[in-house]
């Protein structure tokens, strides 16, 4: 949204900002930790950027934090919170050894969380929206 709506020259400082505490921290942990080093040096930066980029992006859509937290992640991590359990439960219950009972578990969550923000989260609007571009 900051590219389309001109924002580039923000937008590049914080990739490249992040792009450098990337390597600043995979380099010397991912030979002590292995993967666990690489997956410290994607998460580390990109949480240390998210504020100047939340500021940024708020402020050029003149939304409100709180507005963003209960439009968009009061959804989506209450609908991944059960999701998760629901999946804990169900690898317990049947423990998924064939692809076609892994993936089946994957297109039912995704379909499941799909329908809690259908049925739940979406507004009117929000609905003819979807219905809209499935209609092209």
């Amino acid at each position: 949204m900051l590219l389309a709506a001109g924002r580039v020259r923000p937008l590049a400082v914080i990739a490249c900002i992040a792009a450098a505490g990337n390597l600043a921290v995979a380099l010397p942990f991912t030979p002590l930790l292995g993967l666990t080093g690489t997956a410290l040096g994607i998460t580390i930066p990109q949480l240390l950027t998210m504020p100047w980029f939340m500021r940024i992006a708020l402020r050029e859509f003149d939304v409100h934090l709180a507005d963003l937290a209960r439009g968009a992640w009061l959804p989506a991590f209450t609908s991944s919170a059960v999701l998760a359990a629901a999946l804990v439960v169900l690898q317990s219950a049947i423990h998924p050894r064939s692809l076609v009972t892994v993936l089946a578990l994957a297109g039912g969550g995704l379909s499941a969380v799909f329908g809690s923000y259908w049925f739940v989260w979406f507004d009117r609007s929000e609905r003819a929206l979807v219905r809209g571009l499935l209609r092209r």
